[in-house]
């Protein structure tokens, strides 16, 4: 399901859904192990590092070298 040559960073679960952070963006998947958004990743251009999740329901995405990406509920 995800593209060959990427490199897994980290894999984590919020509310059913399991995040895969990779070197060329964020996957998601239900909890079948189904892609979710059309399988397409999250943040494409950035090599994403981890992901947390704020009690308003807020994504937090850090990268290597670019920051952190906040995305509201």
């Amino acid at each position: 399901v995800l593209p060959p040559g990427i490199f897994i960073q980290e894999v984590v679960t919020f509310d059913n859904e399991f995040w895969i952070c990779t070197s060329t963006g964020a996957y998601c998947f239900d909890e079948n192990w189904q892609p979710k958004y059309c399988n397409n990743a999250m943040y494409r251009d950035f090599s994403i590092s981890g992901i947390m999740k704020d009690k308003e329901g807020g994504y937090w995405f850090s990268t290597i070298n670019k920051g952190i990406l906040y995305v509201p509920n």
